[in-house]
């Protein structure tokens, strides 16, 4: 049984959010027993959508084994997880809270805020984003993703010679 639940842990990375929602259901049945179970919550897990190795699914499964009663995906630039997220938080019984974390620079001169090598430029999150609103946000921050990949990629450059 130990092999077959490892195995299992490993699909939550699956390509497919299909295959990972169905690892996530039968490892819920192959593990002993429940955690238990404070009153903890962590409402800004980031996922494969953002710089974790982590799918929503498994993002949400290491919340529940760390015992949270409620976690929330906060990815940069993307809800494109959102829907993998609640479906797994549902399966485990947790509750779900999703948002997305955004990059916002100010023509004010405020200094450094939380963005440690640009001056009035910071991280702002948008949290508790309607179901009904979470596609059109995710469209429209597609723009910002694609400006990101870019800076990105350009720093990339830089780093490789």
């Amino acid at each position: 049984m130990e092999m077959k639940v490892k195995e299992l842990i490993e699909k939550l990375n699956a390509k497919s959010v299909e295959e990972r929602l169905l690892a996530l259901a039968q490892l819920v049945k192959e593990e002993e027993k429940p955690i238990s179970r404070e009153n903890d919550a962590n409402n800004h897990i980031h996922t494969i959508y953002s710089f974790s190795p982590y799918s929503p699914t498994k993002a949400a499964y290491m919340a529940y084994k760390s015992g949270l009663t409620s976690a929330g995906i906060m990815d940069h630039d993307s809800l494109s997880g959102v829907e993998e997220f609640k479906s797994a938080c549902e399966i485990l019984s947790i509750g779900a809270t999703c948002g997305v974390e955004v990059r916002v620079k100010f023509d004010k001169g405020f200094g450094k805020i939380n963005h440690p090598d640009q001056a009035n430029c910071f991280y702002m999150a948008a949290h508790g984003i309607p179901k009904q609103n979470v596609k059109a946000f995710n469209e429209y921050l597609e723009f910002y993703r694609q400006k990101r990949y870019e800076r990105d990629a350009e720093m990339c450059k830089l780093i490789t010679g």
